[in-house]
């Protein structure tokens, strides 16, 4: 065990020992630090003696034991390779690449929530980002739906029924697939309550109008220039509505450190610390 140490004492130029074992480490030998180097361990004497719990005791006398050995060895590097033992593994420059990677990956990570929670990957692919969000996706749906039951109420038709889907079907088959294309469903779309609605603004100008295609297809027939300007302000309006209430309820998702939580994260946060308490 003392050879061991020993090792330790001796690494070679360039050894980097982990964070956490030299943390721990620095922890267990601080009463060493200052202490005179042909008299290292007096300062330790004072402090086990002060030490009431005997298994603690018991440990800091075995470490002290196996330092003062350490330090009365005198072997050099090479006698003690030439004895057989060997050195601290050196911190190579794979070592070096390995733990910036690990580091670039955590910079690039939102962590937001509560422990457990997913987490936030901000680079995605238009499919992945829709995949990843069902309910932003939900709540523009609610909101297309909203605008056809609206606009068949205003012509005396029914609000809620099959027809009202009918119509709301082309406008929810252009956002499904022109919004995450446009941007809609990344984080930086709902980054923060001030920016939500304009964060919809670039689907919308693509989705909308593309609804507004299909429906005259459909239809065979041009549709008139009022409804096509009462089509684009109420989807707009319905639309950027609904993206504030999401980021009200689910929270902002932008990548500074100070962003605001939603009502839902308030709730669960409340009632995580209600079943622990």
């Amino acid at each position: 065990l003392s050879s061991g140490v020993a090792r330790g004492l001796r690494a070679p130029a360039g050894a980097r020992p982990q964070a956490g074992v030299a943390s721990a480490r620095g922890a267990r030998l601080a009463p060493l630090r200052g202490t005179p180097r042909d008299k290292p361990f007096e300062g330790m004497v004072q402090n086990i003696d002060d030490i009431e719990d005997p298994e603690e005791r018991e440990r800091l006398l075995n470490l002290r034991r196996i330092m003062t050995e350490a330090a009365q060895d005198t072997r050099t590097p090479a006698e003690l390779e030439a004895q057989g033992v060997p050195s601290m593994p050196t911190w190579t420059e794979e070592d070096e690449a390995m733990l910036e990677e690990f580091e670039r990956r955590v910079d690039e990570t939102d962590w937001s929530g509560q422990a457990g929670a997913d987490e936030a990957v901000r680079d995605m692919g238009p499919l992945e980002a829709l995949g990843r969000r069902p309910g932003l996706l939900f709540s523009d749906c609610a909101a297309l739906l909203a605008f056809a039951a609206v606009g068949r109420a205003s012509h005396g038709g029914g609000a809620l029924d099959l027809a009202t889907v009918g119509t709301a079907l082309p406008f929810l088959a252009a956002w499904v697939a022109a919004a995450p294309l446009a941007g809609g469903f990344s984080y930086d779309a709902t980054a923060s309550r001030g920016t939500a609605f304009q964060g919809v603004v670039p689907s919308w100008l693509i989705a909308v109008p593309l609804g507004v295609a299909m429906r005259a297809l459909g239809k065979g027939e041009v549709p008139p220039v009022p409804f096509v300007a009462v089509t684009m302000a109420s989807t707009l309006v319905m639309l950027g509505v609904s993206r504030v209430l999401f980021v009200l309820l689910a929270g902002e998702t932008s990548a500074g450190q100070f962003r605001k939580g939603g009502l839902f994260e308030t709730f669960k946060m409340v009632s995580t610390l209600l079943r622990r308490w």
